[in-house]
C-alpha cells in the first residue's frame, strides 16, 4: 500500500519558480494520497518556504554555504558537515524514492545517494542548460548522475530531446510528464484592475502581461526592443512585467527610459498572487530565449489569454500557432514585434483565449500530473521490492 511509501524531494530553494511550484503541488497531492513526503532544501530561502512550513510539509534544511571567495576553507569545512547531516537524515528517513529537481539538487542527491540504501533515484529535467554553466566538467557530472539515476523525468518532449542529445544512453530511463495547473485556484480568482494596480499604464487601452524573473535567458532585452517597435503603431498598448530581479533590472529600466517607454512598459517586481493579474490582462507575451515547459505559459492560457511566445523549449507544445496564440523565432525582436502587432490587431483574440482555457482544462489538470508521478514511483518501488 502507498501509505508505507516514503519519498524525499531534493531542491535548491523554494523561490517563486515553476519547478518549485510544481514540486509543492506534487508533494501536497502525494500526501493526500497517503504518501509520506519530506523535502530536503539546500538553502533555506524562497518566497514559498514560509507557506510550505505553515502547511506542515516536513523540511530538512541542508544549509549549504556560499563559496565566496572560492579558496576560503571555512565553507568547505561546513560543506562536509552538511554532507554528513544530509546522509544521516536520509538514513533515518529510509525513503523508497529520492527525487531531485534541477541540476544542483541532482548533484547533492547523487553525493548522498549511498545513505538512501537502495532507494530509487529519480532526477527531473525541466530546462535545457540555462540553470547551470554548460561547461565540459558540468556535462560530465550530469552524465554520471544520469547513469546513477533509476529514472529521469522531463516535463516536455523538447526537454527530453535535449536530454537525449546530451546523453543518448538515458533514452530507456526517460519519461515525459508535463506540468499540471491548479485550475481550481484559477477559477476562484477575481480579475485585478491593472490600471489601478499600475497607474503609469492608466492611459493604455490594451494591457499585456509577462511573468518571468529578470534573467538573461528570459528574453527581456528582446521584449523591450520589440515593444519599442510596437509603440510606434500602437501607442495605446502597454505591458506589465512580473518577476524578481535576477541582476538585470537596472539595465532594463535604463533601456525603457532611453526608448521613452515608461508609460508603456512596467517592471513590477515579484508578486505573491499572479493569477488575478493574469485574469485582468488582455493577452500575454513570453519572450524566452531558453525554456523548459513554462508554467507561466500554461497559466496564461488557463486564464483565457491568447499568447505571443517564442518557440523556446516546450512552449510550442502548449501554444498552438494561429489557434491559441502566435509563435515566433527565439531572440528575434523584429519577429516578436510583428507577432505582438498581429495579436493587437486580431479581432479573434478573445476567441483564441477561450480556446486556450478549454484546452488547458482538458490537457493539464493538476491531478493528472500527480497521478502520473505516483504511478511511476509505485512501479519503481514494486520493482525494487521484487529485486
Amino acid at each position: 500500500m502507498t501509505r508505507r511509501h516514503r519519498i524525499v524531494f531534493v531542491i535548491g530553494s523554494l523561490r517563486e519558480g515553476g519547478a518549485e511550484g510544481q514540486l509543492l503541488h506534487l508533494a501536497h497531492g502525494l500526501r493526500s494520497r497517503g504518501w509520506r513526503v519530506s523535502i530536503m532544501l539546500l538553502r533555506s530561502e524562497g518566497a514559498r518556504l514560509e507557506a510550505a512550513q505553515r502547511e506542515g510539509l516536513p523540511i530538512f534544511h541542508v544549509g549549504l554555504p556560499r563559496f565566496r571567495p572560492l579558496w576560503n576553507p571555512v565553507p568547505w569545512l561546513r560543506l562536509l558537515s552538511c554532507w554528513r547531516r544530509s546522509a544521516q537524515h536520509l538514513a533515518r528517513e529510509r525513503p523508497h524514492v529520492l527525487h531531485a529537481w534541477l541540476f544542483w539538487a541532482h548533484l547533492w542527491a547523487w553525493l548522498i545517494l549511498p545513505a538512501a540504501r537502495g532507494a530509487a533515484f529519480v532526477t527531473s529535467r525541466r530546462q535545457t542548460w540555462s540553470d547551470v554553466p554548460a561547461s565540459a566538467p558540468i556535462r560530465w557530472i550530469a552524465r554520471r548522475i544520469d547513469k546513477a539515476s533509476t529514472l529521469v523525468i522531463a516535463n516536455a518532449r523538447a526537454v527530453a530531446e535535449v536530454a537525449m542529445e546530451g546523453n543518448p544512453a538515458i533514452r530507456r530511463k526517460l519519461r515525459v510528464i508535463p506540468n499540471g495547473i491548479d485550475l481550481a485556484a484559477i477559477s476562484a480568482a477575481n480579475a485585478a484592475d491593472l490600471r489601478a494596480e499600475f497607474p503609469s499604464l492608466r492611459d493604455c487601452t490594451t494591457i499585456a502581461i509577462t511573468v518571468a524573473n529578470l534573467l538573461p535567458h528570459k528574453g527581456y532585452e528582446d521584449l523591450i526592443e520589440a515593444w519599442r517597435t510596437v509603440a510606434i503603431q500602437h501607442p495605446e498598448a502597454g505591458i506589465v512585467c512580473i518577476g524578481a530581479d535576477g541582476g538585470m533590472q537596472r539595465d532594463l529600466q535604463r533601456r525603457i527610459d532611453k526608448f521613452r517607454l515608461g508609460k508603456r512598459v512596467v517592471l513590477a517586481g515579484p508578486r505573491a498572487e499572479v493569477i488575478p493579474l493574469l485574469k485582468g490582462a488582455d493577452f500575454a507575451v513570453h519572450a524566452s530565449r531558453d525554456e523548459g515547459f513554462s508554467n507561466a505559459v500554461l497559466e496564461y492560457l488557463a486564464c483565457g489569454l491568447a499568447v505571443v511566445a517564442t518557440r523556446a523549449g516546450g512552449t510550442a507544445e502548449a501554444v498552438e500557432d494561429g489557434v491559441t496564440g502566435f509563435l515566433c523565432p527565439v531572440a528575434s525582436p523584429a519577429e516578436l514585434a510583428l507577432a505582438i502587432q498581429r495579436i493587437l490587431e486580431s479581432p479573434s483574440r478573445r476567441v483564441m483565449g477561450a480556446r486556450a482555457a478549454e484546452e488547458m482544462r482538458r490537457r493539464y489538470p493538476l491531478a493528472r500530473m500527480v497521478i502520473r508521478h505516483e504511478r511511476v514511483y509505485t512501479t519503481l518501488v514494486q520493482e525494487r521490492k521484487q529485486r
